[in-house]
C-alpha cells in the first residue's frame, strides 16, 4: 500500500507538470504578437503581467520593477561594434544629458523607430545630449544581434552614435533593462531623468510615429528641467537572455 501511494502521488505530480507545460504552450500559442520571432510573452511593459511571468523561466531579479528617477548611472565598459574600442558612460556622457538606448538588430519594434530616434539623437546632440546604444541579446540564439551583423546596421543606417555589445549581460541587468528599444535618459548629473517608452506607436497600431514622450524629455533634460511622471513604459521584443 504504501508503494502504491507513493506511485499516484509521484503520478499526480507528473501529470501536474505536463498540464503546467501544455497551458503555457496553449498561451504561447493564442497570444502571438504578429511576427516570427515574438510573442506577447516576448515583450515587455514594466507595468503589464507579461514580465512577471517571464521572470519565471529565469529569475526574479532579472526583471526588478523599475529603475527610480535620480538612480546614478551605472557604470560600464564596453566595445564599440565599429571599433572594437572599449567605451565607458563618462566618455561618451553629454554636458547637458546622456540618452542610453537597448536594442538590437532583428526586433521590428527597433526597426520601427530606428529613424525617428536617430532624427532625436542628431536635434538634440548639438544641445548637449549625447546618445549611445547598447545590445545585450544572446548573438548564439539570435545571430542577427551578433556584434559583425550591429556593425553592418550601423554602417548600412547611418547611426551616429556608438552601438556597444553587452557580451556578459550584466550592464543590461544593471540598468534593470527589459526589452528593445527600453530608453534610459540620464541628466547633466548622470542621474535618471526618464526612462519609458519613444511614443506609443508600435509596428502594429497604426498611430504616427511622432517621437511625443522622448522628445518631450530630452527637451526638458536639455534645458535643466524635471521630466514629470508617471512616465510611460517602453514595449518592445524582450532582451533575449542567455
Amino acid at each position: 500500500p504504501i508503494r502504491k501511494d507513493l506511485g499516484d502521488r509521484r503520478a499526480l505530480e507528473a501529470e501536474a507538470v505536463v498540464v503546467s507545460f501544455m497551458g503555457f504552450l496553449i498561451i504561447r500559442f493564442v497570444m502571438r504578437c504578429g511576427h516570427e520571432d515574438c510573442s506577447l510573452l516576448d515583450h515587455c511593459s514594466r507595468r503589464a503581467i507579461w514580465p512577471t511571468m517571464r521572470t519565471m523561466a529565469t529569475s526574479s531579479a532579472d526583471f526588478p520593477d523599475t529603475m527610480p528617477a535620480g538612480t546614478p548611472a551605472p557604470a560600464f565598459s564596453l566595445p564599440d561594434v565599429s571599433t572594437g574600442k572599449s567605451l565607458t558612460f563618462s566618455e561618451l556622457a553629454g554636458s547637458k544629458g546622456t540618452l542610453v538606448v537597448f536594442l538590437c538588430g532583428h526586433c521590428p519594434y527597433v526597426v520601427h523607430i530606428k529613424a525617428k530616434l536617430l532624427e532625436l539623437a542628431e536635434h538634440y546632440r548639438p544641445l548637449g545630449i549625447a546618445t549611445l546604444a547598447i545590445s545585450a541579446n544572446d548573438p548564439v540564439a539570435y545571430p542577427a544581434d551578433a556584434p559583425e551583423k550591429l556593425r553592418l546596421m550601423v554602417e548600412e543606417d547611418g547611426i551616429p552614435f556608438p552601438v556597444l555589445f553587452d557580451a556578459t549581460q550584466e550592464v543590461a541587468r544593471s540598468y534593470t533593462a527589459a526589452c528593445t528599444p527600453d530608453f534610459f535618459l540620464f541628466d547633466a548629473n548622470k542621474k535618471l531623468a526618464y526612462r519609458g517608452r519613444l511614443d506609443a506607436s508600435s509596428p502594429k497600431n497604426g498611430l504616427p510615429l511622432t517621437g511625443e514622450d522622448l522628445g518631450s524629455a530630452l527637451k526638458a533634460v536639455a534645458t535643466g528641467n524635471k521630466v514629470s511622471e508617471p512616465w510611460p513604459p517602453a514595449l518592445g521584443c524582450s532582451i533575449k537572455w542567455k
